[in-house]
């Protein structure tokens, strides 16, 4: 990630020592499902220190985008959801992680907070302002799908718990579980167009596996909660263990501060490292 402060002094080192050209890319691991386009504010920004200019209304990126550089700019709503909170500093992947992380192992619970259902939603309404923009809009519309799955996802797991350590009813998590199911074939029609729009098909069948996969594990989980609240089984096995903390990189979890991006640690609170 180049963070803002980094930039200047990079540009400067290349002047100081005569460097006239230099690379600027943009890598996919770890968010290899993002649009390629989603860096072109960062491009545009680096262009103009690289060229002692000031960005200004910024007319010159409007008239390659189709949008001025503040609206291109919440193509990011997602990844920074909480307007009290100072990104620059922090390698967020919320979004990613409240998507994949499991109903009844929920190994990242600790992310689940009351704040997130309601700024994923603030959100969506930032990207659908964008999403009929002739160009790009089928990025900003992916993102709201997403933004309106991840509204429900990021404390459903956590709720569900909750509800059931108290012997409290099911039936409101099933009925949340089912909208989400909804929700997330909508965000799949919408992230499949974007990916070939912009891709080649090699690669997307990872995606066809993890969004299957996650479709599946809703699926399963909403039939655990049915069989449970019908009485036809006495318990939810997972639910009956004590929740751990995670812990990542030798630290606890800073939901705002979040590097959980590896997919492996997010569908189970087991080991993923042979698949």
């Amino acid at each position: 990630k180049l963070r803002k402060e980094w930039v200047p002094r990079l540009i400067e080192g290349c002047r100081e020592f005569g460097i006239d050209n230099f690379l600027v890319s943009g890598w996919g691991d770890g968010a290899s499902e993002a649009s390629q386009f989603c860096i072109l504010p960062g491009l545009y920004r680096v262009a103009k220190m690289a060229k002692n200019e000031e960005i200004g209304d910024a007319k010159d990126f409007e008239e390659v985008a189709g949008m001025s550089l503040d609206d291109f700019d919440k193509i990011d709503s997602l990844g920074c959801l909480d307007p009290n909170v100072d990104y620059n500093h922090k390698h967020n992947t919320l979004p990613f992680t409240h998507l994949y992380m499991d109903l009844l192992q929920d190994p990242m619970m600790e992310t689940a907070l009351d704040k997130y259902p309601h700024l994923y939603m603030e959100a969506v309404k930032k990207l659908n302002t964008i999403s009929s923009n002739k160009e790009f809009g089928y990025m900003f519309d992916a993102m709201a799908k997403l933004g309106k799955v991840d509204s429900i996802l990021c404390v459903l797991g956590r709720d569900i718990r909750k509800a059931y350590e108290k012997g409290e009813t099911l039936h409101p998590y099933i009925l949340k579980l089912q909208e989400a199911q909804k929700l997330l074939d909508e965000f799949i029609t919408s992230h499949e167009y974007q990916w070939h729009k912009e891709n080649k098909s090699f690669g997307y069948e990872k995606e066809c596996q993890r969004l299957g996969g996650l479709k599946e594990r809703m699926r399963y989980v909403e039939g655990r909660l049915k069989l449970y609240s019908d009485s036809k089984i006495d318990k939810i096995e997972e639910l009956e263990e004590k929740h751990l903390p995670k812990i990542m990189y030798g630290k606890e979890i800073d939901p705002d501060d979040l590097k959980g991006n590896l997919y492996r640690y997010l569908v189970s609170a087991g080991l993923l490292n042979d698949y």
